[in-house]
């Protein structure tokens, strides 16, 4: 049987199964029975993981997306997360082959044989991922396949919460306190996670910073973030931040410090500072938010504080339309102002579905420079390195009409109905558009 009929029928007896009457089984026969579908679903990412290591020797740009992760995540309609998970895990738990054909051992391979079987779960293979990565370098390969040969042993058998406790139990065994400290796995280990920003403008942190980094915060929290330092200008009465607060405080004033110091250069063409956009209307009402060049949200309060500190980059819309009121003017290469209008027009890179925001993305020429395109603002608009690198690599076009938005057209091959303009940075238009309104005919 080939695998597109394999398929046809897995979608058939899950159809069979939607239907089947299930008003004679019995409470203990329910049970049972959603069992065994567990273990079949649980089974059903080992033939994933083969299908997506076949493709991952593929060319993304061949197939139209800028890296293989955008591709799973816009063509399966799920998250760069999810998407990257699926890659990781194709490397992991997926066939392995040499450059000659060969078949070799898969990475962790008895983890990948449960899957097979169905008897363990994906939150089960997360912790086991997560303690394969912990593992300290000067472990043998012997005794980390003795290591996941054992913990799966347990996955069989244990609830997440629980198989969690033994991985972690297993770890600390291994890599006790007092261990010499090894650079190769600090440097490994390190790492900081800003989670995505929330709908009060709050942003969470967590992860792991080196012995070095740990020093130089010291300093900025002995420094700053002592009792009674760095209060605003207009506190009264005693110091009463918690200890967390105070190193809060601390760290933005030396972040502060820095960016104020006119020190870091440029980026993306323009002074390394802040970089924001709003509405004539939320600033005459100092309420509201304004966007910023890194894709996030600052209040207007604390935009007009900050402004009369240091010099800062505004743009402002009128509130009727997404036009810039102030234009750069042509040029071989875009000027700082207009960049900055296009930052105000754009906010982050223009291909569709892109997330990359104004601070990492470069200037491009709808109509190529070299076929006689002006840098000209109508004729500029933001797009990623990668992008950039599928309109060099494909036959991707890009031009800007009647309505201002930047249209990416993918070559007829390609052409599989998606998007062609990029709403992320401007998601009021997914509310005020009518269907289909962001994509003129072409």
């Amino acid at each position: 049987m080939g695998f597109s009929a394999a398929v046809d029928r897995l979608r058939v007896v899950v159809a069979d199964l939607q239907t089947a009457a299930i008003d004679d089984l019995t409470h203990a026969q329910v049970i049972a029975e959603l069992d065994e579908i567990k273990r079949a679903v649980w089974a059903l990412p080992s033939v994933e993981h083969r299908l997506t290591a076949r493709m991952m020797d593929a060319s993304p740009h061949e197939l139209g997306a800028t890296s293989l992760k955008e591709l799973l995540a816009n063509r399966l309609r799920i998250s760069a997360k999810d998407a990257g998970e699926r890659l990781t895990d194709a490397r992991q738990l997926g066939p392995r082959h040499t450059l000659t054909g060969d078949r070799v051992a898969t990475e962790l391979s008895h983890t990948a044989a449960a899957i097979a079987a169905g008897a363990i779960g994906t939150p089960h293979v997360r912790i086991l991922q997560e303690f394969v990565k912990k593992l300290p370098v000067w472990v043998s390969f012997a005794r980390r396949d003795d290591y996941e040969r054992d913990l799966v042993d347990h996955a069989t058998r244990l609830r997440p919460e629980d198989f969690r406790q033994v991985a972690q139990t297993l770890l600390a065994f291994i890599d006790q306190d007092g261990t010499e400290p090894d650079h190769d796995t600090q440097r490994r280990r390190r790492g900081l996670k800003i989670g995505r920003q929330q709908a009060d403008g709050m942003s969470r942190i967590e992860g792991w910073i080196t012995p070095e980094t740990r020093a130089f915060l010291d300093v900025a929290i002995a420094k700053r973030g002592a009792p009674g330092a760095n209060l605003p200008p207009d506190h009264v009465g005693p110091d009463d931040r918690t200890a967390d607060q105070r190193h809060h405080d601390a760290v933005n004033r030396v972040l502060r410090d820095v960016v104020e110091s006119g020190g870091l250069g440029q980026i993306a063409g323009v002074p390394a500072t802040i970089v924001a956009t709003t509405t004539v209307n939320e600033l005459e009402r100092a309420a509201g938010w304004a966007a910023t060049g890194g894709g996030n949200r600052l209040p207007i309060r604390d935009l007009i504080r900050m402004a009369a500190r240091s010099r800062h980059y505004l743009a402002v819309f009128d509130d009727h339309t997404e036009e810039v009121l102030y234009l750069g003017r042509a040029r071989r290469n875009a000027t700082t102002a207009q960049r900055l209008a296009l930052f105000a027009r754009d906010r982050g890179c223009t291909h569709p579905q892109c997330t990359v925001p104004f601070y990492w993305c470069e200037v491009h020429h709808t109509h190529d420079f070299c076929d006689g395109g002006a840098t000209d603002i109508d004729d500029l608009t933001l797009a990623c390195q990668p992008a950039n690198l599928l309109i060099e690599k494909t036959g991707y076009t890009t031009k800007r009409p009647g309505n201002g938005r930047t249209q990416w057209i993918p070559p007829a091959h390609l052409d599989t109905g998606q998007p062609r303009t990029n709403n992320h940075f401007h998601p009021q238009r997914y509310l005020t558009d009518a269907d289909g309104a962001d994509d003129e005919p072409e």
